[in-house]
């Protein structure tokens, strides 16, 4: 008997694939993430990190971390327009869940003699957090 328990288990398995590959496709991809922030890594950005995890207890939330220094005139402004360029690519992707990119630093570096004149720098983290729960919830945060 033990072989026919395995094998209904096997069925089973089987049966339930049409759901779990549904539910794989609907995950938040980061390819197509990734992809945005390479477009999105003008010459006046350099990238110095970026780090990404998923929340294992609430599938597809994810949050990205990107470190980074911004190059020119206004390098405050470079930095905002790589967030906003940052937030439409993963608003493509969140599928309606709670999206949020904001700044953790923003902060002018000093001036460089390797800088051409009149050019400054300024460091930056980006948080962005896609489908993470709302405080004091279990489950995901569903956009307004």
């Amino acid at each position: 008997m033990p072989e026919a328990e395995q094998a209904r288990a096997n069925f089973l398995t089987l049966l339930d694939r049409p759901r779990r590959v549904a539910a794989d496709r609907a995950r938040t991809r980061w390819t197509r993430v990734l992809a945005g922030v390479v477009k999105a890594d003008g010459v006046d950005v350099d990238l110095r990190g970026f780090h990404a995890h998923e929340d294992p207890r609430a599938p597809g939330a994810c949050e990205l971390r990107i470190d980074g220094v911004a190059a020119g005139h206004k390098p405050r402004m470079i930095a905002d327009q790589f967030r906003q360029t940052i937030e439409k690519e993963l608003q493509r992707e969140a599928s309606g869940a709670l999206l949020k990119v904001a700044f953790q630093q923003l902060e002018d570096e000093a001036n460089s003699s390797s800088l051409p004149p009149g050019q400054q720098r300024a460091a930056f983290s980006l948080l962005a957090t896609v489908g993470v729960s709302a405080p004091g919830s279990d489950k995901p945060a569903k956009g307004e």
